[in-house]
């Protein structure tokens, strides 16, 4: 075959390889040398093999090249002791590489020709000590010179195996392995014909075979390059074919390892479980070694050296106190902490990994950036931070964080010391093999509360009411070993308020929540074994506000106090043993974005209110009130007025329902429903009656706007009740301004009536009332009113949340209604009796509720007609200063401010008191925009009598309407 392909090629080959006048220098100076050079050789050679460690032997021998009938380049032995008597000076391949087994690889040593002697394929100053230089010990000549072989692609080379560079024989002399483009390994010219040799890089049972193609036997691939890649080139003798030798591919690609590593999980995946702070649960590091092959290694052949950085690595056992303990996580930093070993927990693919060791890093306490709530909106709010009620004080809790940084590895053969992946050859000092980033490594906490709501108002706040009992959802959660008995775990919860007058009372009543809280309840407590772990739905207990104790009341609570109490709280603490460690920390909190008021939501009368009683418990407010009997002589006399207003008009008993609008200086109707009396009569005629019987709604053109109107003007229903849907205000000067009356008489017949309803919308109202019935809020929507005339609510919250305007109402009241009747040890009804002191229901939403307890009592109480609260809202933690109100009046330290006061005299200048966005759009009442910054109250009632000539409020009755305050 070559005998054939030379023959073809002959003129061209002698012509094309021409060695640089620099190569022809080196021959002139090996032929004065050679013949010195054999001597030293056969004189010096040993029967040991002199190789270094990691100078791999090259076998086989060559092919012969016949030009001419005759083999001039011979056969090349590298192995057979008949021709090659000196073993120890066998070529070889060694790896001088780092990391070792990427090359290029270093030919060394002598191979024995048949024609033409000793080859070298090496020379440089192994000595140290200049010329003449070395080749294995052997001098060589004073020129350096050598032949590579390239390494794995890309790291070690262009084309794997294929070897470059210059050789030296006295009788060949120089010998070039590689012609690419017309140039050398070194640069210089070499003739227009491409050739090389090349070995075996990707057939895995022909590892370093340099042959041709077709291979010379079936179990090879046919994978390398043409016939002429098998070939190097003298100019004194021609082509020497490397077919049959051996390169040790194999040994030298994994002379080395190949070193990397990962997390399992790896927190920089979006979206990735963190593992359970149980202790047991970890992160994996996996520490993948092997071969360059991708073999697998023996661990016992190597020594590591192993440290990995940690930027933050402290995680507490207590994380409710100030003091760093770090105790909770012990990090590996050093190979010791490895199992270094191909058996055991952690050792060499002994987790399911193959090639790894693995080293888990478990934690028996959570980390900041998983214990703490994640805002539906974005922001997350660390259970180690706290709005209000912070137990240590306002000193933060150090962060509980742990991070991951560089690791760096390097690795020794243990055999001979040689490093296998390092950073220096000699010294092996460790190589960065992966910088993490510093990511951190979260815990999910083993125990954990991860819902507290608060149902009976806004979820991440308290805006709680005095005596109104805040259920308060929570979930909890086992996780990890935890699973299922929780292993003991227990959870305590504390609560209060700064204010002193105010605290937070909760109890259980044989796992019960009891709702009709007293003093004598504790103020801290832990759930009931039968309730602590309800982990598959939600479970609930009940808080409530009340008056400290002072020995007056049957209840133990003080029945007066402030009108608002600040810093309101609630959380809880988890603790726990596991593993012989005792474990505590706070899960969940509330408020978690916005601190809020705790309100005594009383009605801020000034004047006199008739009605069937009046237990306000505010300190300092003094409300004039005609009981039972005097209402009912009040009764009387409206009863007479009306009559006398209304005789002869046209009976509009077929008629139900009526509309009353502005329409020009007064009212219009939208139906017959109502007529339009005393329009002619001379002692009113400013003055105007508008008889109905039914249904009546008053409310703006178009709806939503204020309803005005001049002169004299009430609104009588019979039989019917009246809906306030509009804001009533002109506001004109008192000395000028109009008036209007507002009269809802029953139907005794029917028993129809007599209300009045008041929209949620409406912040104003400038009237006299009066009614049979009582002054309620409702919804906006008629026909959620049982027949009893109560509003139905589907819960505290959605009466919360609805009712959340503050309301201002100019005139007078006179109706069954309670002013703090709800806040009774046992509450008051509008008509006088008592409801259950427990904490009730309002039924539902359907026209079919019966309300219940204290809940009903609200519907009849002035102070629960709104439940209008103005509360800090707080920067939220993705803020600069988190925690700090918004809108803070007066500058305080960033971020460890001491707390806030309310600047009630700065609210109309943008103080700290503001309505929480939270809430959505909540109009702000008219009365609050204009009147003086301390008028903070849900409901107002500012006693302006009725004028003598106002229909149906004059004094021809009897009975004085217009009596001033005392």
């Amino acid at each position: 075959m070559f005998e054939k392909d030379f023959l073809r090629r002959g003129k061209a080959r002698t012509s094309a390889y021409v060695l640089t006048s620099r190569i022809v220098q080196l021959m002139s100076w090996f032929a004065i040398v050679a013949a010195a050079l054999l001597v030293v050789m056969f004189f010096t050679f040993r029967t040991a093999h002199a190789s270094s460690a990691t100078c791999y032997d090259i076998t086989g021998e060559s092919s012969e090249v016949l030009v001419g009938s005759i083999p001039n380049s011979g056969v090349l032995h590298f192995d057979n002791p008949t021709y090659v008597p000196a073993l120890q000076y066998q070529a070889c391949v060694e790896d001088t590489s780092l990391p070792l087994g990427d090359g290029p690889f270093q030919l060394k040593g002598w191979a024995w020709d048949t024609n033409l002697g000793w080859i070298s394929f090496y020379c440089d100053d192994e000595n140290g000590d200049g010329a003449p230089y070395e080749n294995l010990g052997v001098s060589c000549g004073n020129q350096i010179y050598g032949v590579t072989m390239e390494g794995v692609v890309p790291t070690g080379g262009t084309t794997s195996g294929q070897l470059r560079g210059y050789a030296w024989g006295d009788n060949s002399g120089w010998i070039n392995f590689s012609c690419a483009g017309g140039s050398d390994a070194l640069g210089n010219a070499c003739g227009g014909f491409d050739y090389g040799v090349t070995a075996e890089t990707v057939d895995t049972a022909c590892y370093g075979e340099v042959y041709g193609s077709p291979s010379p036997s079936g179990s090879c691939s046919d994978n390398l390059p043409e016939d002429t890649f098998i070939f190097a080139w003298s100019d004194s003798v021609g082509w020497f074919d490397f077919t049959g030798v051996q390169f040790p591919w194999i040994d030298l690609i994994d002379a080395g390892v190949v070193v990397s590593a990962y997390l399992d999980p790896d927190p920089s995946v979006p979206g990735y479980t963190p593992p359970v702070a149980d202790g047991t649960d970890a992160y994996k590091l996996r520490l993948v070694v092997t071969k360059t092959s991708g073999a697998a290694i023996t661990p016992e052949d190597y020594d590591f050296d192993i440290s990995l950085a940690w930027p933050q690595n402290c995680i507490d056992l207590n994380q409710t106190n100030t003091v760093s303990d770090c105790n909770a996580v012990s990090v590996p930093l050093t190979e010791s902490d490895f199992n270094l070993t191909s058996a055991g927990v952690g050792g060499y693919g002994q987790d399911g990994v193959a090639n790894a060791f693995t080293v888990y890093i478990p934690s028996f306490a959570p980390t900041s950036d998983q214990n703490g709530y994640t805002f539906t909106a974005g922001g997350f709010f660390p259970y180690e931070t706290f709005v209000e009620g912070d137990p240590n004080s306002g000193v933060p809790i150090p962060a509980n964080e742990l991070q991951i940084g560089q690791l760096s590895v390097a690795v020794m053969r243990a055999a001979d010391g040689v490093c296998a992946f390092g950073d220096d050859y000699a010294t092996c000092t460790q190589y960065p093999v992966t910088n993490f980033g510093a990511p951190f490594l979260g815990y999910q906490p083993a125990v954990d509360v991860p819902m507290l709501d608060n149902q009976t108002t806004e979820t991440d706040t308290i805006q709680a009411a005095y005596k109104i009992g805040q259920t308060i959802n929570y979930l909890t959660a086992c996780r990890g070993t935890f699973a299922g008995s929780c292993g003991g775990a227990n959870v305590a919860f504390a609560m209060g308020v700064d204010t002193p007058e105010f605290q937070f009372v909760a109890d259980f009543a044989s796992g019960t929540p009891d709702t009709d809280a007293t003093c004598a309840d504790p103020t801290t407590f832990a759930i009931p074994t039968n309730l602590a772990w309800n982990t598959g739905s939600p479970a609930a207990f009940i808080v409530t506000p009340v008056f400290q104790a002072d020995g007056t009341d049957p209840s133990g609570c003080k029945q007066t106090g402030p009108t608002t109490g600040e810093g309101a709280y609630l959380y809880s603490t988890i603790t726990y043993t596991n593993g012989g460690n005792a474990i505590s920390y706070f899960s969940n909190k509330l408020p978690r974005v916005t601190g809020t008021l705790v309100v005594n939501p009383v009605a801020d009368v000034k004047g006199s209110v008739y009605s069937t009683g009046v237990t306000n418990p505010q300190e300092g407010t003094s409300v004039r009130s005609i009981g039972d009997v005097s209402t009912n002589i009040l009764r009387d006399a409206v009863f007479r007025n009306v009559s006398n207003i209304i005789a002869g008009a046209e009976d509009k008993s077929a008629n139900d329902f009526s509309e009353i609008y502005p329409s020009g200086t007064g009212f219009g109707m939208a139906s017959t429903a109502c007529v339009d009396l005393l329009k002619t009569d001379a002692f009113v005629t400013s003055a105007h009656a508008f008889y109905c019987k039914g249904d009546v709604h008053i409310h703006g053109t178009p709806a939503g706007t204020n309803v005005t109107w001049t002169g004299q003007r009430t609104i009588i229903s019979v039989g019917g009740d009246i809906y306030i849907d509009d804001n009533l205000y002109n506001g004109a000067a008192v000395s000028s301004k109009p008036r209007l009356g507002i009269i809802a008489l029953k139907d005794f017949d029917t028993g129809k009536g007599g209300n009045v309803y008041i929209h949620p919308d409406v912040t104003d109202i400038q009237a006299n009332i009066f009614t049979d019935g009582s002054v309620y809020s409702y919804d906006g929507n008629s026909s959620n009113i049982n027949s009893a005339g109560e509003p139905c609510w589907a819960s505290e919250k959605t009466r919360h949340d609805t009712l959340i305007n503050q309301l201002y109402i100019e005139g007078s009241i006179a109706s069954q209604n309670t002013i703090g009747g709800a806040a009774d040890v046992t509450p008051t009804l509008g008509n006088g009796k008592k409801a259950s002191a427990a904490e009730g229901t309002y039924g539902g939403s359907s026209s079919t509720c019966s309300p219940s307890g204290r809940s009903q009592a609200r519907l009849y109480d002035l102070n629960f007609l709104r439940y209008y609260g103005l509360v800090f809202e707080r920067l939220d933690a993705a803020s600069a200063c988190p925690g700090q109100a918004k809108d803070q009046q007066f500058p305080l330290t960033c971020p460890g401010e001491p707390g806030y006061s309310i600047q009630a005299t700065q609210v109309s200048a943008g103080g700290d008191l503001v309505l929480p966005s939270d809430l959505g759009t909540a109009v702000v009442s008219q009365y609050l925009a204009t009147q003086a910054g301390d008028h903070l109250n849900a409901v107002y009632v500012y006693f302006d009598p009725p004028p003598s000539t106002l229909p149906g409020f004059g004094v021809t009755g009897g009975v004085d309407m217009t009596v001033r305050p005392r």
